[in-house]
């Protein structure tokens, strides 16, 4: 058996085309070391049947218990090479296949810094991927001007390893660039393999926005604004309870300590910032095993383990987007997490008069679409007149936000800052993101989770100041929301 064995393991190395396997053997080939395998197990059975029968299954029981086993060891064996080999194989085959509607999948660049710094936004992200994409996680590093680069290896190790103890198929990619916005513009246009590229932006809710500084506000309001001219559907997820973990993990920056002269910024240098108010008064816990596991409790309150039996996934779909926003909750509620879950869908209506026949379509259009849902709500209050109260707190929140020429400020040196003709020109596109706060606390209170139509950044038309007043004014004090908008490629089609 042992000569059985070292004869097919030479085959096999030979096969796999490893750089590494070079026999010195004059008169070697892999077509005799094949044979020679062979010829061993015959000679087994001849001696003995029974005999060679019993050797090979406890050789059977020995490689599958190591295999399950996974031992923490590197062999450096032939079936590293197989795996290497046939995922080049496969992934230049698959450029070579022409893309259909039918064959989407959303393949995901979630913008979470260090990974276990965000772990609600990487186990959402999961949620979505998991065995249907892909799911590359980006750790933008931001630096001071300089001549050279710092070798990223430690840093990607360490995520790897926490992304291997929480069993998350992902990858991990950091970059280093001199702002936030050049880096994460870096990863849209070079992250992914041949058709192994990210399709969809995933990011956290910039809930400090009102208190940053114009320059991170402004890069927060190009990045989803660039992903868009690139083609790809963008989501923000915003939670009460925040995305952002790192006071709960002090040691998730110890791999960057070797980069001299970097400025690391795990908590507000990345878009996805999310913090609770008392984050800065936190004191350290402990011990390391007290901080990781209040860390879980917390990512767990979202993505708790088990299946929610009981509850509802909200989607708001309030203008056609290629259908991403119908498709990322009907995911969802394919998934373990989410399978209790139902979909009530909610659209915005014509006119009173035409409600019955706005609702006959859509119910056809779902149909058609084969989604499943508990109800179908087609609201027409979208462009009603807000209340005086929620025009009075839409104003309390761009206050410091308003361009103020008496301080001789102009739209030219504060170009982030909202005038008064901005204003009154966007009063319709205002009214109407509040008007659907007001609706969206009406009927969605109760939800599991919220999905609706991300408002489209338009550059030149409205300013960062007003764009993230009107996403704030979206999401402040709901139930777990995603706002997300697909690129205009439809990734529904109505045949299976």
């Amino acid at each position: 058996m042992s000569y059985a064995l070292v004869n097919y393991s030479c085959f096999d190395a030979s096969l796999a085309k490893s750089p590494g396997w070079r026999p010195a053997f004059k008169y070697y080939s892999m077509w005799l070391s094949l044979i020679g395998a062979l010829l061993c197990i015959s000679v087994m059975f001849i001696i003995n049947w029974w005999t060679a029968l019993i050797t090979i299954a406890l050789v059977a029981v020995l490689f599958f218990y190591v295999h399950y086993r996974k031992p923490d060891i590197n062999w450096g064996s032939s079936t590293q090479a197989h795996v290497y080999k046939n995922a080049l194989q496969n992934t230049h085959k698959l450029v070579n296949v022409n893309e259909h509607v039918k064959n989407f999948r959303p393949q995901v660049l979630v913008l979470t810094g260090a990974p276990m710094c965000r772990q609600p936004l990487v186990d959402f992200s999961v949620s979505i991927t998991k065995n249907v994409g892909l799911m590359v996680c980006g750790d933008v590093i931001s630096v001071n001007p300089m001549d050279r680069l710092f070798d990223l290896r430690d840093i990607s190790k360490k995520a790897y390893v926490w992304l291997s103890k929480r069993r998350t198929k992902a990858f991990y990619v950091a970059i280093m660039a001199q702002s936030l916005r050049a880096g994460v513009q870096s990863l849209l246009q070079s992250v992914g393999l041949g058709k192994l590229k990210p399709n969809t932006l995933l990011l956290g809710f910039k809930s400090d926005w009102h208190r940053s500084s114009p320059e991170e506000v402004s890069d927060y309001f190009g990045i989803i604004h660039d992903a868009f001219d690139l083609s790809f559907g963008v989501g923000i997820l915003r939670l009460k309870s925040g995305l952002d973990l790192s006071h709960l993990q002090p040691n998730a920056t110890d791999a960057y300590n070797g980069l001299k002269d970097v400025e690391i910024s795990i908590s507000s240098g990345h878009p996805n910032d999310e913090k609770n108010p008392d984050d800065d008064t936190h004191e350290d816990e402990d011990s390391e095993d007290e901080q990781n596991d209040e860390s879980k409790q917390m990512s767990n309150n979202f993505m708790s383990k088990g299946v929610q039996n009981k509850g509802f996934i909200d989607v708001w779909w309030l203008f056609d987007d290629g259908g991403l926003t119908l498709l990322i909750p009907y995911i969802l509620t394919t998934k373990k997490h989410w399978k209790g879950c139902k979909l009530r869908v909610y659209m915005a209506g014509s006119k009173q008069s035409a409600l019955n026949r706005d609702h006959r379509h859509m119910a056809t259009l779902l149909s058609k679409f084969r989604i499943e849902y508990s109800s179908m709500t087609v609201l027409p209050d979208f462009g009603k007149h807000p209340s005086e109260e929620s025009l009075t707190e839409f104003n309390k929140l761009i206050a410091d936000w308003m361009l103020k020429p008496s301080e001789e400020e102009t739209e030219e040196t504060h170009p982030w800052k909202i005038s008064e003709e901005e204003l009154l020109l966007q009063k319709d596109r205002t009214y109407r993101h509040i008007k659907t706060r007001e609706l969206l606390l009406q009927h969605s209170k109760d939800a599991k989770l919220i999905v609706i139509t991300l408002p489209m950044p338009r550059k030149g038309i409205c300013s960062s100041g007003l764009y993230m007043a009107w996403i704030d004014t979206l999401t402040r004090d709901m139930p777990p929301i995603l706002l997300l908008r697909g690129n205009q490629e439809n990734v529904l089609t109505y045949y299976s």
